[in-house]
């Protein structure tokens, strides 16, 4: 019988599959929302009150923020009273096709966070905080799935997360009062089985202003960067290296 070599195909169809992927991709462009299909422009959307606008006496703000594939994007409103004090937020998640995923809106004392809210590895991480910006609320939404892995209460502040590019492990740098200061923490989630684990950094960052970089991969291995000093951690919380160098891409042995 003829040997048949069917690496050709796989990769025929592979290839396939990447052109279907990239072939429908959103960009930003100030106040536009623009989509493209390889180099056409499929269609384009205006974001109104781009700029904050008063309307029926409340103040309007609308944003966008999109995926960093292009594949996904957001669209964040907020209304606020002359004052400034917060009435309401919305926020709409859609894929690149203009398919409506999720929808959140919030109002009076709870507001979702522009800043703090992204999209990692087709997922939207959604964070709402209180007006002050504090007692946040982290919850990560996929495939009609929703998880919470940072409760309302659990901690002060958020400063800044990684999501593995799985989608299964979650790493944050958060803040608690400690000592009497508002101390640094990196607060680990398993968001297959729920497992977590935290770690008290050494440090005060808040106090010297100075800030760490949080990165966690695949393994459920997390590194901490502070300056030069790379903390690795295994997925079950151990300390397992510890090194000084610039960037975080060193693989502990």
């Amino acid at each position: 019988m003829p040997v048949v070599d069917i690496s050709d195909g796989l990769t025929i169809i592979l290839v396939m599959i990447m052109i279907l992927l990239l072939s429908n991709l959103v960009f930003l462009s100030e106040d536009s929302l623009i989509f493209r299909d390889g180099d056409d422009i499929k269609g384009v959307w205006l974001i109104d009150c781009y700029l904050p606008e008063t309307v029926n006496a409340s103040i309007h703000h609308k944003r966008a923020k999109i995926s960093a594939d292009h594949q996904h994007f957001f669209i964040h409103g907020s209304r606020h009273d002359k004052d400034w004090n917060h009435i309401g937020s919305d926020l709409s998640f859609y894929s690149a096709r203009q398919k409506l995923l999720a929808r959140e809106t919030r109002t009076a004392d709870r507001q979702i966070s522009f800043d703090l809210t992204d999209i990692r590895h087709g997922a939207l991480i959604l964070v709402e905080t209180d007006s002050r910006a504090e007692n946040p609320q982290l919850s990560v939404l996929k495939d009609k799935r929703t998880i919470v892995p940072l409760k309302k209460g659990d901690w002060k502040r958020i400063v800044s997360y990684d999501l593995s590019s799985s989608g299964r492990y979650l790493a944050v740098h958060a803040r608690n009062p400690y000592l009497n200061q508002l101390w640094d923490f990196i607060y680990f989630h398993d968001l297959k089985t729920g497992k977590n684990w935290q770690y008290l950094f050494p440090v005060c960052l808040s106090c010297k202003r100075t800030r760490i970089t949080v990165r966690v991969d695949d393994h459920g291995q997390t590194t901490v960067e502070h300056k030069s000093e790379h903390r690795v951690f295994s997925k079950t919380g151990d300390f397992i290296d510890f090194y000084i160098g610039e960037g975080i891409n060193k693989t502990p042995e």
